[in-house]
């Protein structure tokens, strides 16, 4: 068989492996934006196991990860437009839609599953899904052009639809654990554009793109609402099975504006990330360095509000940087906490009635409670902490804080947290210094004098 004919049958592959190992979403972002375009493949690959550059926890799971991160992806090749955009310091939030396309590629499984399950389950009005009802559509596979290497048993059928709905669930299609649930889904801007860039690549002609199956059949309330449907849906079926190599995805990739000063030397937000948050984290133990308290083993990072967007960047680069160094990062969103707040209480539709009827500030009033007492913020965090931590390797990043204005202060958040984070944490927060050590949200509110956490 020829190298084209090898390539284009590794797309019908159907790789249990891959699928029960699940979406490795941060290890692939970590790998990629550390990516040396001059090494070849296998010395990338062979850099980020002698380093452990995704700060894997055993050397089992190191070896599982430079092997799917092999059979995923070709970032000298389709997928070096995924990788300049980790390098560039995409936030996971933007990057990971775009990993979900080129993902799609070479993942059969996956890509079928997204087509000719999961959204007509959408499409069909299922509520609630669960692993057994995948099964025969599994055992179907090879109907639908599939190339599987042996026959499955019933276990394996069983750990490869519990991964598929994981990795739609991290992908943020699903929610749930036990039995999962369509999720409301926001595509952020950039990632709609590059993909608006790799649908063009993939079908030039914008009607035959439009009318391709799994996109007529989308309902217009959905299509303008988002209305829990999988980002699935609006990738077409046709475009999928007829993808070529997104070359002109780098035409979203245009460096765009930086904080910089203009004598071309660091900004202030970015020498502050390097010299003063940065040397802290790395240390072996950077705890006694960030608090005075034993349990409250963090600080606040304090950066203009208009810096949110360079913030993120920077803050990305920094965590690539401390990976390196063996740190595993987790980041929290609080943003995404207040979404999930809010949904479990009422669907987000009825939060916009409640604004246009009530208002804004009774609105306030009622998320605050939501907040403080029918879904703690506390415990939406707390959750998301490290499941083993260890103080001496992992860094909570708490981001996304502006989303809590004007219905939660972050000083409440910090003083609840204590003795419940057992790993160093830094809080990013948008606002401005009144005084030596108050604090004003989003440069709005009133200052906050009281904090015990450190202000870096």
């Amino acid at each position: 068989m020829t190298k084209r004919g090898l390539e284009a049958s590794r797309a019908d592959v159907v790789s249990s492996f891959t699928i029960v190992k699940g979406t490795m979403i941060e290890e692939s972002y970590a790998a990629l934006a550390a990516w040396d375009f001059d090494r070849t493949k296998r010395q990338n690959l062979d850099h980020v196991r002698e380093v452990n550059l995704v700060g894997a926890k055993s050397q089992t799971w190191l070896r599982d990860v430079g092997k799917v991160l092999n059979r995923r992806f070709d970032p000298a090749g389709r997928d070096r437009p995924l990788a300049l955009l980790a390098k560039a310091g995409w936030g996971l939030d933007e990057w990971k839609p775009a990993l979900l396309w080129h993902l799609t590629r070479d993942e059969f499984l996956f890509r079928d599953f997204l087509v000719g399950w999961l959204y007509p389950s959408w499409a069909a009005g299922a509520h609630r899904l669960r692993p057994e009802e995948l099964h025969d559509f599994l055992r179907e596979v090879g109907t639908r052009g599939g190339v599987t290497e042996h026959a499955w048993g019933e276990a394996t059928l069983e750990r490869v639809a519990v991964g598929l709905l994981r990795m739609a669930a991290d992908f943020g299609l699903l929610k749930g654990a036990a039995v999962r649930e369509f999720a409301s889904y926001h595509l952020p801007e950039r990632s709609f554009l590059y993909l608006l860039h790799a649908f063009r690549d993939a079908e030039p002609n914008p009607r035959r793109l439009i009318e391709s199956p799994g996109v007529e059949d989308v309902p217009h309330g959905a299509r303008r609402r988002g209305a829990g449907a999988p980002p699935a849906a609006p990738v077409p079926e046709a475009a999928l099975r007829r993808r070529r190599e997104p070359l002109a995805a780098d035409a979203s990739l245009r460096e765009r504006p930086r904080l910089r000063r203009e004598d071309g030397r660091m900004s202030d937000l970015e020498q502050r990330i390097k010299t003063v948050l940065e040397p802290i984290l790395e240390l072996p133990d950077p705890r006694t360095r960030l608090s005075a308290y034993h349990d409250m083993p963090y600080a606040i990072f304090r950066y203009d509000p208009e810096e949110e967007l360079e913030m993120r960047r920077l803050v990305s680069l920094l965590a690539t940087r401390l990976a390196q160094k063996g740190k595993r990062v987790s980041r929290i969103s609080l943003a995404e906490c207040l979404d999930e707040a809010l949904r479990s209480q009422n669907p987000l539709e009825d939060w916009i009635t409640a604004e246009r009827e009530q208002g804004p500030s009774t609105l306030v009033d009622t998320i605050h409670e939501v907040l403080s007492s029918y879904a703690p913020l506390v415990d939406l965090v707390a959750a998301r902490m490290p499941a083993e931590p260890d103080p001496l390797r992992d860094v909570v990043f708490l981001l996304r804080t502006g989303a809590l204005f004007p219905v939660y202060r972050t000083f409440s958040l910090l003083e609840q947290l204590k003795g419940r984070v057992q790993v160093p944490a830094i809080l990013f927060y948008p606002g401005t210094l009144d005084g030596a050590a108050g604090l004003r949200f989003m440069g709005v509110l009133d200052a906050e004098h009281n904090y015990r956490p450190k202000i870096l």
